[in-house]
């Protein structure tokens, strides 16, 4: 055999075999998709029936607000809801607070009632914008099998926002919900680490939509909803813009039980106030995050809130030395002079005992 023979034979055979191992990738891959859009088939059909037997059981039934309708608000109630990490479902032998649907329905209740019942005097004149800063499910962040499974989680996360909302439309003529999503109810199959691109591809968020799509079916005509693709929204509100994310991303607050760094926060303040396309400056920075409840006046005349949290002390939180918190979220008036006037952080612990806010928030039961 000549040596060009035996070269065209060479050439052959590794020709046939790149083919053959494109052939086995391609299976492999078509294999790995496969898998992948058969889970999200399953999830998503779980999801539904997880959906239909939440809202098949009747209580998502509103009240039409009955008060006098403003031309203008003159004034603005905000709540803030973040890390409340529904579906944690803590575990009291190993954490120090007994924690389930009970207690966390109970929390949200007595929120509710008291945003519901904040400056009744004003209420002709007031509008209720809810903040919803993320980390509003456990997720599995830690643990693949921390808390509930994702599906009752996304489901609980429907079930109480869907019923909060409501509940507050009765007592607003006005009522606005912004939202971000957090890390905790990222999907980790898509970003294992931060979600630093599309991180509004999330769990969280669609929950959001699902809680607008429910409030939008009930008929109520008094709430809108305002969902942002960046990883924060702004709001203008009587001409003070307030800026607000989780703070996992875009902002870096500290670290969580732990620590606010107030220096830092300032300097990255500044970097954002001085951006020429974001439209601000902003008088009002909000995060979540950290879990720890604090308003700090900051140079520049900038305020910077830090909301808490609604869930105890979880077994991550006691692997990094946090044995305890001060629960709560923070509730504040917005008038045309001050962005962040009176301001009151709800300290929910002791409605854990509470069986009265379970008439104002259902508990998930499940399905």
């Amino acid at each position: 055999m000549s040596l060009e023979n035996e070269d065209e034979e060479i050439r052959q055979l590794l020709i046939e075999k790149a083919c053959s191992v494109k052939s086995l990738d391609t299976a492999l891959i078509n294999k790995r998709a496969a898998t992948v859009a058969g889970r999200e088939l399953l999830w998503f059909e779980e999801l539904q029936r997880t959906l239909r037997g939440v809202f098949g059981k009747g209580w998502a039934t509103p009240k039409e607000y009955s008060g006098p309708v403003p031309v203008y608000s003159e004034r603005a109630v905000n709540i803030v809801l973040g890390d409340l990490h529904f579906g944690a479902n803590l575990n009291p032998q190993e954490c120090p607070i007994q924690y389930s649907s009970i207690q966390e329905s109970r929390r949200l209740g007595k929120i509710a009632v008291q945003t519901a019942q904040y400056k009744p005097r004003y209420r002709s004149k007031s509008k209720l914008i809810i903040h919803l800063l993320g980390d509003l499910m456990q997720g599995n962040l830690h643990d693949p099998r921390e808390g509930s499974i994702l599906t009752d989680q996304f489901a609980a996360v429907v079930h109480y926002l869907t019923q909060f909302v409501m509940y507050e439309a009765a007592y607003y003529p006005r009522v606005e919900v912004y939202s971000t999503p957090g890390n905790h109810g990222r999907n980790t199959s898509r970003h294992r680490e931060r979600a630093i691109q599309e991180k509004y591809d999330s769990f969280e968020t669609m929950a959001y939509l699902a809680v607008q799509a429910a409030v939008n079916a009930s008929g109520l005509k008094n709430v809108k909803f305002f969902n942002s693709k960046r990883p924060y929204y702004t709001v203008d509100i009587f001409g003070s813009k307030v800026f607000a994310t989780h703070g996992d991303t875009v902002l870096n607050p500290g670290n969580p039980g732990k620590s606010i760094d107030t220096k830092s926060l300032y300097n990255q303040i500044c970097r954002w106030n001085s951006a020429n396309n974001i439209n601000g400056p902003f008088k009002l920075f909000m995060v979540g995050h950290i879990h720890i409840g604090s308003v700090t006046n900051l140079p520049g005349d900038v305020i910077m809130l830090t909301n808490g949290c609604l869930v105890p002390p979880d077994a991550f939180a006691l692997s990094i030395g946090v044995p305890d918190a001060t629960n709560g979220q923070y509730i504040f008036e917005s008038c045309r002079d001050y962005v962040c006037g009176d301001q009151r952080f709800i300290r929910v612990g002791d409605a854990d005992t509470e069986s009265k806010y379970n008439r104002v928030i259902r508990p998930y039961e499940g399905f």
